[in-house]
């Protein structure tokens, strides 16, 4: 069985398809590592990534063209569900579907 392969960083599809909430817990003002300035409180403690919370999400720290060159602004310190997220998972492959990206290579 052939494995597909890919690279994250000339897709970012899933930067731009989700909305993306993570616990309060994680910001940097809490003592966790995501900067303060990326998160939208929305109630209950959760936050969103900026940019994930409109109608053609795009997180705000995605950097680069999508398809072509991508890159995550604070890859070191996104929050849970990015760090979470797996490649070649079926998010992963609606996302890259949504986006016009076409299947992944052999």
């Amino acid at each position: 069985m052939t494995e597909l392969t890919f690279d994250c960083q000339s897709c970012g599809a899933c930067c731009a398809n989700f909305r993306v909430d993570f616990d309060e817990s994680e910001l940097e003002s809490n003592g966790g590592k995501t900067p303060d300035s990326m998160g939208e409180p929305i109630g209950h403690g959760l936050y969103r990534m900026r940019g994930t919370d409109h109608h053609n999400p795009r997180c705000s720290a995605l950097q680069g063209q999508l398809g072509v060159k991508v890159h995550c602004a604070i890859y070191e310190f996104r929050p849970t569900p990015c760090q979470s997220f797996s490649i070649n998972s079926d998010g992963c492959l609606k996302a890259r579907q949504r986006k016009g990206l076409g299947q992944l290579s052999l």
